[in-house]
């Protein structure tokens, strides 16, 4: 039981850290959108903005750079069902 509420504790503050920095990024911007606007979610929003597409884009620059064999993976990875879609209705006519 001692461990389970270590974690859950540990996550809380975890959670709080996020939503601190989340508040640094995007300041009160999320506060003033809309509650039924989309994406509701003051992270998804943070990461929509032009600083998280700055730093998804930066990780990607990173990972690509230091490991290629994992951006060729990862493209493979995304690239495969659309081409076997694409097969499968090519030759299911």
């Amino acid at each position: 039981m001692d461990r389970i509420e270590q974690t859950r504790a540990r996550l809380t503050r975890s959670r709080a850290e996020i939503f601190e920095l989340i508040h640094q990024i995007a300041g009160d911007r999320a506060a003033d959108a809309p509650l039924n606007a989309f994406p509701r979610s003051r992270l998804m929003r943070a990461a929509s903005g032009k600083g998280g597409k700055l730093l998804l884009w930066g990780a990607a620059l990173s990972i690509g750079l230091t490991r290629p064999r994992l951006l060729w993976s990862v493209a493979r990875f995304a690239t495969q069902p659309l081409l076997l879609r694409y097969l499968a209705q090519r030759f299911l006519r």
